[in-house]
């Protein structure tokens, strides 16, 4: 599955479940999951913890500017493995 570093650089937060769950500006871990996007990240205390988003609102996220790739090459690599 295609897996890339992302910073979250806006102050995000994803409802799962009902439940709001913010998601930690700084460096996430994204991986393409069917139909979504996973989030992947640590907080200050080490805990770890995730989301899944639809990819259409992953996709809004990057052309705002919320989220940025970290280095592009990952994906270009991934998909010619």
């Amino acid at each position: 599955m295609l897996a890339f570093d992302v910073l979250v650089q806006a102050r995000l937060t994803e409802t799962v479940g009902g439940v709001p769950v913010p998601v930690q500006r700084g460096r996430c871990r994204a991986q393409a999951r069917h139909g979504g996007m996973s989030l992947r990240w640590q907080d200050e205390t080490g805990h770890s913890h995730s989301i899944i988003i639809a990819t259409e609102r992953f996709e809004r996220h990057l052309v705002a500017g919320a989220i940025v790739i970290v280095d592009a090459a990952q994906i270009s690599a991934a998909l010619d493995a």
